[in-house]
Formats: structure tokens, sequence, C-alpha cells
């Protein structure tokens, strides 16, 4: 069964409709931004240097722009990474190790 692409979502699922907005989606190619995670100013730098050390190309993006960022403040930011499907399938099991551990409640 070939999988589907949400470019709303950035979702990849086996199912005709998106699961999380419903929206029929395309079928889905390698070169697909797949969201990996979204991570605070502090937690960012750590996920960054994770991905440059296993050489897993990424993309970066922040949520709330330079111009509001600069006025509040950077421990308010938050950066959400995407990471294209065929890397995602390579790097499958090392990146949701990497999502355990930066998500993990510390205790």
């Amino acid at each position: 069964m070939k999988q589907h692409y949400c470019p709303h979502c950035h979702l990849v699922y086996k199912s005709q409709v998106c699961p999380s907005c419903g929206t029929r989606g395309r079928l889905s190619t390698p070169d697909d931004l797949i969201f990996f995670i979204a991570a605070d100013y502090f937690t960012s730098a750590r996920v960054e240097d994770y991905l440059n050390e296993e050489e897993i190309p990424y993309l970066k993006k922040g949520e709330l722009g330079v111009g509001l960022t600069s006025r509040i403040g950077l421990s308010f930011e938050y950066q959400r990474f995407f990471i294209p499907l065929k890397a995602f399938i390579d790097y499958e099991d090392q990146l949701n190790t990497l999502k355990e551990v930066i998500e993990k409640p510390e205790s």
C-alpha cells in the first residue's frame, strides 16, 4: 500500500485522508518534508547539534519570527524541525530515540 503525504500537516499516512486535518493528500515522494519535532529555544540547540553530528538533513523553522522574538526574548521562541521522508526512513530508529529523550519529562 502506498503512503500519502499531507502538505499542510507534513505527515505521511496510509489512509486516503490525513488523520490530523482530514484533507486528501497526495502520494508521498522521498523529498517530502516530514514534521519531526518542535523544540523550545534551549532544546532546539541540542536537536540541531545531534542532527548535524549524524549528518541528517533537516529544515528548521521558527514559530515567532525575528521581530517578535527580538521584542519578547529568545526563550519564548520555538523551532520546528522537518526531515525529508527518505532521511526519516533511513534514520528512523535514531530519530525516535532522540525524540523520546527530548520529550521525556524530567522526574
